[in-house]
């Protein structure tokens, strides 16, 4: 995922960085950290990619439940889909 450096504290709105898919590579509860740290963080909260992913993980792991939860936060954070 490629986040603009705009949504992240202290950075250009101009920059990127990318962002590994972090789901892909560990198990489920160590992407869930990862989700619920850059949320904390508020890294990548106006990202509707963020909230997509995590909501996609929530929901092949049979927890639809927690992924309506995630897709509404990331209404309620008005994140928009980025370029």
């Amino acid at each position: 995922m490629q986040v603009p450096f705009g949504l992240l504290r202290g950075h250009r709105a101009t920059d990127t960085v990318r962002v590994r898919d972090p789901y892909r590579s560990v198990n489920e509860e160590e992407a869930r950290d990862t989700f619920k740290t850059l949320r904390n963080q508020q890294i990548a909260t106006g990202c509707a990619r963020l909230y997509h992913d995590w909501a996609q993980l929530e929901s092949q792991s049979g927890q639809l439940g927690k992924a309506v939860s995630v897709l509404k936060k990331g209404i309620s954070e008005r994140a928009q889909p980025q370029e």
